[in-house]
């Protein structure tokens, strides 16, 4: 029971966020509604019949391939270098870390400060 309560836990979000809405997709994928309109024409498999004969479509998903794959092996790339060189015991290092990080640590701070005013006893706004 110690490995199943996770899953049993998670899966209303699991249904509600994930499982549902690729379902509901793919049923709306088989009509002809212009999301206005009540009224939707079932038109079964022809969506993709006509998607399939445009060559527009083709040429958007591979540039949407060549952008995923360039941003996301940059990103990753980059993330790896800079993690690597980053956790070696240099001098310089510790600037570095200090510089690479601050955004988020400042991010962090600047919300709890602003939290902080708004929740404030005497003059914050949602108090």
């Amino acid at each position: 029971m110690k490995t199943v309560k996770p899953y049993l836990l998670i899966a209303p979000a699991l249904v509600l966020f994930c499982i549902y809405p690729i379902f509901n997709m793919i049923g709306l994928s088989l009509y002809e509604w212009d999301m206005i309109s009540p009224f939707k024409k079932f038109v079964g498999l022809q969506n993709f019949v006509k998607l399939a004969a445009d060559k527009q479509f083709f040429q958007t998903l591979l540039n949407t391939v060549i952008y995923v794959a360039c941003t996301v092996g940059f990103g990753v790339g980059f993330g790896l270098i800079l993690a690597v060189f980053l956790a070696k015991k240099t001098r310089l290092n510790g600037l570095l870390q200090s510089v690479a990080f601050s955004p988020y640590i400042v991010s962090l701070a600047s919300i709890a400060l602003l939290w902080m005013w708004l929740m404030n006893n005497d003059f914050g706004f949602l108090n």
